[in-house]
């Protein structure tokens, strides 16, 4: 998979079975900031323009049941990364007809933050364990 957002490019990096009652298979994908003047169009074409990314600043899962998982290294959060990747995951999930969701846990205000700016909401009557959100 490869999404693009104003500043960021999100290239997939492998796929890993999980069990079957909570994700079949998901996508887990590289965050990385664009280099300038470098579409995802342009990476498409021409994959030697891979060397002109950095190391990844995070990751962002994408289950085919639309389960979305996410996190950005520390020295990279509180810039708005999280935010920009799930805005795109949330997209890329609903135009494939998937409902995307999250399980977030009650302590991750952080995280609960980024849910609710991407339009998620809380379930009522979610487990104490975490915070399960859809759009």
């Amino acid at each position: 998979m490869l999404l693009e957002t104003n500043r960021l490019v999100i290239l997939t990096v492998a796929e890993q079975e999980f069990d079957e009652d909570v994700r079949t298979i998901v996508c887990i994908n590289g965050i990385f900031l664009k280099p300038d003047g470098i579409t995802v169009e342009q990476l498409e074409r021409n994959p030697s323009l891979l060397s002109k990314l950095d190391s990844p600043i995070g990751q962002i899962s994408l289950g085919r049941n639309g389960w979305i998982d996410y996190l950005i290294l520390p020295e990279h959060q509180r810039n708005g990364y999280a935010t920009e990747a799930l805005e795109a995951a949330k997209k890329f999930a609903i135009e494939n007809h998937v409902e995307p969701f999250l399980a977030i846990d009650n302590e991750n205000i952080a995280s609960i933050a980024v849910a609710k700016k991407c339009g998620f909401k809380r379930i009522a009557g979610s487990d104490t364990q975490g915070r399960y959100y859809v759009v």
